[in-house]
Formats: C-alpha cells, structure tokens, sequence
C-alpha cells in the first residue's frame, strides 16, 4: 500500500483541510501527498501518529 493510499485511509471521512489542522500540516502538503508525493519521514510519522 502506497503512502497516498494510507494517507486516504487515515482521513476517512474527515475533510482533507480537517485532517491538516489536526495533523498540524498544511493543506496544500497533505494534497500534494494524496497525488503521490512521497513526505519526509519526520512527516510521515507525524501524520500516521496522529
């Protein structure tokens, strides 16, 4: 499963700009992530901890 895939996993139902205030990310990250940009770890970990 690729990091994208995840990542629409964990959002859910949630709002995608939702999801980036409570992950602490911007919105315009986390969408850049949901076409398939791989993050850095750091905020890898950061989005998959929350």
């Amino acid at each position: 499963m690729s990091f994208s895939e995840r990542l629409k996993s964990l959002i859910g139902e949630e709002s995608v700009s939702g999801f980036a205030r409570r992950v602490d990310i911007s919105e315009a990250l986390i969408r850049k992530y949901l076409k398939g940009s791989e993050p850095s770890f750091s905020k890898a970990t950061q989005t998959e901890q929350s």
